[in-house]
C-alpha cells in the first residue's frame, strides 16, 4: 500500500468505530460485485444528530480506510450535514486516493446515506420536527432530495426544466452527474456564448458566481439561477473593484483587459473581457501598446510571452487550482504514464507550461486530444476535466497531474440543488442595472473577438 497517503495507512492499520450497533436506528449496506468490497453502516440517532456510528467492512485496505474516515466524519453531525458527505470529501480527508480506488469512497458515502435513509423510512408518519422540516421548507427539501437516486433526480430535473422553459449551462469542472444533465457543457467562453444565444426564460447556471453574473449581464430580462449561491471564485475576489479603480488611475494610458473570472463590478471598469481561449487574440487586436491585465498573473505572463511588442501590466492574482500544480506534479504523472502528452491551460505557471506539448483552454483540450496521435494525456488543470475529455474523446486515456487538483467551489453544486433551483426560482443572480450596462460592452467585445 505504498502508494497511499499516511492518513489512509493510519485508518487502515487503526480503523475507528468498527463493530455493530444492536437495534440500530438505521442500517445501510452497499457492495461492489466487481471487486468484492462490502460495507454495512449502523447508526444511532439522538434528536437530529448521529450519536453513534459503527460499520463492518469486507474488502481491500482502501475500503477499510474509507469506512473508518466516513464514520469519523459523520459522528456527531446532524443528519443533513452527514448526508451531504460526498466521495470527494472522503478522498480529500484521506489525503487523496488512487483513481482506481475512488469507487471505495463512493461506497462509503453511499452506505452512510442508505443508513440515514433507512432511519428516515422507519419514521414515516411520525410527527417529529425533521419530518415536518423535510416536508415544508426549501433547504430541507434539498436534504430530502439528497436521499433520492441520481437517475430519479435527473428525470425530475429534466421535467422541471421543461415546465420552467429553462436551459441548464454546465462548466467543464462540475461533477459528472451535473454535466450529464446539462444542455451545454463547456468553458467560460462557450457558456457565455450560449447564454447570449438562449431564448429560454430561465438560465440555470452550474458553475461559479462570476459565470452566472456574466449570463445576467447578457440577459437582463431572464431569470438567472445559481444552484449554490456560495460557489464563488477566490481569484475574482483578488481584484476588488476599489483596488482596480485605484490602479487604473496609476496607468491612465493603459487599456484594461479583464479575464472573465472577475466580478460584474470589475467588468464594468474594464475596456475588454477575455477568456483563456481568446486572451492572446483579444490583446493582439486591441489598438493599445499598454494593457492592464487582471486578475490572473499567470495568464498575463502567457499573453505577454506571445505579444512582446506590447506592455502587459499584470495584476497579482492567481487561480489556486492552477497555481497549485507544480512541475514536479507533471513529471511524476509522466513517470507513471511514459509517452503521454501534456495538455496545459495557460493559467498554469511558466514552469508547468514549459513541460506541455499543448497549451489551450478546457474546451480546446477535447479537439487537441482528438487531433493528436497520442493515446494518453496528462491534464494540467482541474481534475474534473478528465470526465468531459473521456466522453469527448473515447478510446483515449486522460490522467490528472499527481496532486489531483480540485476546485471545491465547482463541486458545491449537486443534483438536489439543481432541482431545487427551477422549483423555487432561487437563488437568483441579479446585476444592478448601472453596473450591468457598463459591463455589457467589454463582455460583448469578448464574444465578438
Amino acid at each position: 500500500m505504498a502508494e497511499y497517503s499516511d492518513i489512509v495507512m493510519e485508518h487502515f492499520l487503526n480503523p475507528r468505530n468498527v463493530g455493530e450497533i444492536k437495534d440500530a436506528d438505521g442500517i445501510g449496506e452497499v457492495g461492489n460485485p466487481l471487486c468484492g468490497d462490502m460495507m454495512t453502516f449502523y447508526i444511532r440517532v439522538d434528536g437530529s444528530r448521529l450519536s453513534d456510528i459503527k460499520y463492518k467492512t469486507f474488502g481491500c485496505g482502501a475500503a477499510i480506510a474509507v469506512s473508518s474516515i466516513v464514520s469519523e466524519m459523520a459522528l456527531g453531525k446532524t443528519l443533513e450535514a452527514a448526508v451531504r458527505i460526498t466521495r470527494e470529501d472522503v478522498a480529500q480527508r484521506l489525503g487523496g486516493l488512487p483513481r482506481e480506488k475512488m469507487h471505495c469512497s463512493n461506497l462509503g458515502a453511499e452506505a452512510l446515506r442508505r443508513a440515514i435513509r433507512n432511519y428516515l423510512d422507519g419514521r414515516d408518519g411520525m410527527d417529529d420536527s425533521l419530518s415536518r422540516q423535510t416536508a415544508t421548507t426549501t433547504p430541507e427539501r434539498s436534504f430530502e432530495y439528497s436521499l433520492t437516486d441520481e437517475a430519479i433526480l435527473s428525470e425530475l430535473i429534466l421535467k422541471k426544466k421543461r415546465e420552467r422553459d429553462a436551459v441548464i449551462l454546465v462548466h467543464n469542472y462540475q461533477r459528472p452527474e451535473i454535466q450529464d444533465i446539462g444542455d451545454f457543457v463547456g468553458d467560460s467562453l462557450g457558456l457565455a456564448l450560449k447564454a447570449s444565444e438562449t431564448e429560454a426564460t430561465v438560465i440555470v447556471f452550474c458553475g461559479v458566481h462570476f459565470m452566472a453574473e456574466t449570463a445576467a449581464i447578457l440577459n437582463p430580462d431572464r431569470i438567472v439561477l445559481l444552484p449554490e449561491i456560495r460557489a464563488g471564485c477566490p481569484m475574482a475576489d483578488m481584484a476588488p473593484v476599489d483596488d482596480v479603480i485605484r490602479v487604473k488611475k496609476q496607468h491612465p494610458n493603459a487599456t484594461v483587459v479583464s479575464y472573465v473570472n472577475t466580478t460584474a463590478a470589475v467588468k464594468a471598469e474594464s475596456d475588454y473581457c477575455c477568456t483563456s481561449s481568446n486572451a492572446v487574440g483579444v490583446c493582439r487586436d486591441i489598438d493599445a501598446d499598454e494593457i492592464l491585465f487582471l486578475p490572473d498573473r499567470n495568464l498575463a505572463a502567457y499573453v505577454a510571452g506571445h505579444l512582446p511588442d506590447k506592455k502587459i501590466i499584470p495584476w497579482d492574482g492567481f487561480c489556486h487550482v492552477h497555481q497549485g500544480i507544480s512541475a514536479d506534479d507533471v513529471r511524476e504523472a509522466l513517470a507513471n504514464h511514459p509517452g503521454a502528452e501534456v495538455i496545459s491551460l495557460p493559467e498554469c505557471t511558466r514552469e508547468v507550461i514549459s513541460l506541455a506539448d499543448h497549451v489551450t483552454s478546457t474546451s480546446g483540450m477535447i479537439s487537441t486530444a482528438l487531433e493528436s496521435n497520442a493515446g494518453e494525456f496528462i491534464i494540467a488543470t482541474e481534475a474534473g476535466m478528465v470526465y468531459p475529455l473521456t466522453c469527448g474523446a473515447p478510446g483515449k486515456s486522460f490522467y490528472s497531474t499527481a496532486n489531483e487538483p480540485l476546485c471545491p467551489n465547482m463541486k458545491l453544486i449537486t443534483l438536489p440543488k439543481v432541482l431545487r433551483a427551477p422549483e423555487t426560482l432561487e437563488p437568483r443572480v441579479v446585476v444592478p442595472e448601472d453596473i450591468r450596462a457598463r459591463a455589457l460592452l467589454p463582455v460583448e467585445r469578448m464574444l465578438r473577438l
